[in-house]
């Protein structure tokens, strides 16, 4: 986020957002956070960004490790001021109250890009933001006063294992592919790296808090072991927050993709009891349907749920879904949204059409992530099959 600010002009080099407030807000958000040293996923990112927006570090500055704190089996029992809400780490005093800076309007998810698609999104958004397995026995030293440590990983199999997330904010395609460790007697067969921002401070290796990785490593934007946990994303879209009124039932976020198992289901919509004298000015949804069609309507209800009837659907606006992420449109309705019960409607069109949603997880050892546990309730989400609205469910 701070490297898009600065690439799209709109804050200078010496931004410093909150990373108190991700942290908290993570903790609170049903994710399985229960120490300030846990590892996590991007929707916990995308989910804080596209929902709350950022705040600055002034207001909300990083508390740091506790002053007992240290590694070991168990750090919540042997040091609990690393656990939330325990000792010292007390939720900051200003945490509901301090303004927020940015709203994020757009997001690009991405999945296995190519070279050139991850090119593309650092040159026009300055940064595209990924994760890999955090650990020095991938890094050369014989080299890092150079070049900083150059990372290579010829296997793959920290698949499983990825801790660590990092900012891809450039590319060296002249990286020497011998200045790479050397890994189960392997070196990269080509020369070319990508340039990762890291958070561990300027200290970190020997370039100013930068280090590199090579293109031929087997696991950074190749694999794709959970698609709702693993994608990568760029901030495509910010702004000054407006003064207008929200509603969502997806309060953590729509950061995991749903398809249904029908392709011919492709129209779903979401209820909401509008106040009186509202507009619509934007509707925000995500989908990763990249290159199809989509169309945003309004439409009464009768009673609880929409009316399947297109003809009292109002056209709201219509467009292409150019990229697999979050999307904030324009509204071109004048008129006042009917007070009391109204459903937003997205029609995506296609055969492979999907939405974006919460979900409730679980890891491959089955211990409950909790992630991102929806809020919307019965008679809130529906879906449109035979000319009728019917309760969506995932379950």
């Amino acid at each position: 986020m701070e490297s898009f600010l600065i690439h799209s002009g709109q804050e200078s080099t010496g931004v410093q957002l909150s990373v108190e407030d991700m942290l908290w807000w993570v903790y609170q958000s049903n994710w399985y956070m229960p120490l300030r040293d846990s590892s996590g996923y991007p929707p916990m990112a995308t989910g804080y960004l596209t929902t709350v927006g950022v705040r600055s570090e002034a207001d909300i500055p990083y508390f740091g490790k506790p002053a007992d704190f240290k590694d070991c089996e168990d750090s919540r029992t042997s040091h609990p001021s690393n656990a939330y809400e325990s000792g010292e780490n007390q939720k900051p005093a200003n945490y509901d109250t301090a303004p927020v800076l940015y709203e994020v309007t757009d997001m690009v998810f991405v999945r296995k890009p190519s070279q050139q698609e991850v090119k593309d999104l650092i040159t026009k958004y300055g940064a595209v933001s990924t994760a890999y397995k955090m650990s020095e026995d991938y890094f050369d030293q014989a080299h890092s006063t150079d070049w900083g440590n150059g990372r290579f990983d010829e296997s793959g199999e920290e698949l499983s294992e990825s801790n660590h997330a990092v900012s891809v904010v450039g590319w060296n395609d002249s990286f020497p592919k011998e200045w790479f460790a050397e890994q189960n007697g392997k070196r990269p067969e080509h020369d070319g790296a990508w340039i990762l921002k890291n958070s561990f401070g300027t200290g970190y290796g020997s370039d100013g808090g930068f280090t590199y990785v090579s293109y031929d490593d087997e696991f950074i934007f190749k694999v794709d072991q959970n698609p709702n946990l693993s994608y990568s994303y760029a901030v495509v879209r910010a702004r000054k927050p407006l003064e207008q009124k929200r509603y969502m039932h997806d309060t953590y976020g729509a950061v995991a993709s749903w398809q249904p198992e029908r392709a011919s289901i492709s129209t779903w919509a979401n209820v909401f009891d509008f106040g009186s004298g509202e507009k619509l000015n934007e509707v925000s949804f995500v989908s990763w349907s990249k290159g199809q069609s989509y169309e945003l309507y309004y439409a009464p209800t009768n009673g609880y749920a929409p009316t399947g009837d297109e003809s009292q659907w109002v056209s709201l606006a219509q467009g292409s879904i150019d990229y697999a992420g979050y999307h904030t449109v324009s509204v071109g309705w004048n008129d006042e949204v009917p007070e009391g019960k109204g459903a937003i409607i997205l029609r995506v069109n296609g055969s492979n059409p999907s939405i974006g949603t919460e979900e409730f997880l679980t890891n491959v050892s089955g211990r409950p992530l909790y992630a991102m546990t929806a809020e919307a309730a019965r008679g809130k989400g529906y879906m449109l099959q035979n000319g009728d609205f019917v309760e969506a469910s995932i379950q």
